[in-house]
């Protein structure tokens, strides 16, 4: 019981992250609309495999790994384009230079999201595979 309670933490949080990912707007790179619609499927099928790892639990790390679908926002969003806005950056910064960059919190809250995203789909994947 106690696997599948933190396997549910890690898609509620992947679900949370990816929403981060569509909350948080990049001024330069707009992400299309279609993956816009990726990313929200992507973000209620991680909130779907919290809820069914309990009745269902193979179907559950199937709407985790079909999660993936997020893929398209995150590397549109976060990075490609403009070097001087892509958030991964942020820690290859020296300090003085910090204060510069507007939004830290922004960017640092987006690079945990796309880290949630990638954790909830490998679990589901991992969680796929036979026990032996």
């Amino acid at each position: 019981m106690q696997r599948k309670t933190l396997t549910a933490f890690v898609y509620l949080l992947a679900a949370a992250g990816d929403s981060w990912l569509l909350v948080s707007r990049q001024t330069l790179n707009q992400p299309s609309k279609f993956d816009a619609a990726l990313c929200f499927f992507a973000a209620v099928l991680f909130a779907l495999a919290a809820g069914l790892i309990s009745r269902r639990p193979h179907h559950a790390h199937v709407c985790a790994v079909a999660g993936v679908l997020a893929l398209p926002w995150i590397y549109t969003s976060t990075l490609q384009g403009n070097i001087y806005v892509n958030h991964w950056i942020v820690f290859n910064v020296p300090d003085r230079e910090l204060p510069a960059y507007n939004g830290r919190i922004s960017m640092e809250l987006t690079i945990i999201s796309v880290a949630l995203v990638v954790l909830g789909v490998a679990t589901g994947a991992l969680r796929l595979l036979p026990d032996r």
